[in-house]
């Protein structure tokens, strides 16, 4: 893809920094704008196809990182569970004699 910001979009999805994902999408969408204004219609299709693909990549990508923290609190939510919570103290009894 020839946009420049279409790598650090990437990047950013991949490491999950969502927030700066959301920015550069901002700016690779002008980036795209002022790029289809001066294509002709064949480069409109190949651009169109190109940042689709990027979209579809970056939209499974969240929902695959999404489902894996959900996993991952419902074992933490399971293990604690069977823990005992840090306020409960056990007494200890000893008998002599």
């Amino acid at each position: 893809m020839p946009f420049k910001t279409a790598d650090q979009f990437r990047a950013a999805v991949r490491f999950g920094d969502f927030p700066l994902a959301d920015r550069l999408l901002t700016q690779l969408r002008q980036e795209f704008e002022s790029a289809w204004a001066v294509s002709c219609p064949a480069e409109h299709q190949v651009m169109a196809r190109q940042v689709l693909e990027l979209l579809e990549w970056a939209r499974q990508s969240a929902l695959v990182r999404r489902s894996h923290l959900h996993r991952k609190l419902a074992q933490i939510r399971l293990g604690g569970a069977y823990r005992f919570p840090a306020s409960t103290t056990r007494a200890r009894l000893e008998i002599e004699g």
